[in-house]
């Protein structure tokens, strides 16, 4: 079920008056009882601040990002000129033979029959090179924008986690695609993403899996320097997780404020 939002105010003897926002369940099951505890805003919006910084885009890698799309989009504008070069001298072309086609009518030389058949060949040939052009000049560099948009999306998600704004984090956590959160136990639970049958997988996820990766890396390569404490009597323990079946909605309910 979704998460709400919900205001108390609580009036004290002296005449102060504090406000307070909880998000809870909205219960709107009749076959499913929750229990969940309700959870403050603010343990929410530090709790959601977390998430959204791991799925922040480093600037060390964005400036490495960059200067790869710059070099991408160099190389890109060189190939398609190559070819809109070539396909422009081929069109230059037929339109020569057009002409001397339409002389040779003119000049009785061939029957019309003949005329309008090598003509529509003629044309045709022509169409075909100037929508490729016309294509290519559209689409050459059509994913480059897009992609310097979204590093500097990535980018900022680190800057909107610690201004812990509601408004800004609700817009960038609408922006992660495929992202479920949960509630469990007033902890915020990030569902796993489901497999892609794209060949491309979705770009949030394989910059989370990237920095995951980089925090694992640098934790092992952290305890390798250190000595390692004999263990106990005790075996080690693992922690036991696991997952509610409250997802945070950021959409449709009006009553949601985050």
């Amino acid at each position: 079920m979704a998460i709400t939002a919900e205001r108390k105010v609580k009036h004290q003897k002296n005449g102060n008056v504090h406000e307070y926002v909880y998000y809870r369940c909205t219960r709107k099951s009749k076959t499913v009882k929750c229990t969940e505890p309700a959870i403050t805003e603010p343990d929410l919006l530090t709790q959601l601040a977390d998430v959204l910084q791991g799925y922040a885009l480093p600037k060390s890698w964005a400036g490495e990002l960059h200067r790869m799309l710059d070099e991408d989009e160099q190389k890109a504008e060189q190939s398609s000129g190559v070819f809109i070069a070539d396909a422009q001298g081929k069109i230059d072309s037929l339109q020569g033979k057009l002409q001397r086609l339409l002389d040779s009518y003119l000049d009785q030389d061939i029957d019309q029959p003949t005329y309008k058949a090598k003509q529509a060949e003629l044309m045709s040939d022509k169409k075909s090179l100037e929508e490729q052009i016309g294509k290519l000049t559209l689409a050459a560099n059509a994913w480059v924008e897009p992609m310097r948009q979204w590093l500097k999306q990535a980018t900022d998600l680190k800057k909107i986690a610690k201004s812990n704004k509601p408004s800004a984090i609700k817009a960038a956590f609408a922006e992660i695609e495929g992202l479920i959160l949960f509630l469990k136990d007033k902890k915020v639970w990030l569902s796993p993403h489901q497999k892609s049958h794209s060949p491309q997988e979705n770009i949030w996820v394989l910059l989370r899996k990237t920095q995951e990766k980089r925090v694992l890396s640098h934790s092992i390569s952290s305890k390798n320097r250190l000595m390692v404490p004999r263990e106990g009597i005790e075996p080690p323990t693992r922690g036991i997780e696991a997952r509610c079946s409250n997802p945070l909605s950021y959409r449709g309910e009006k009553e949601t404020t985050l």
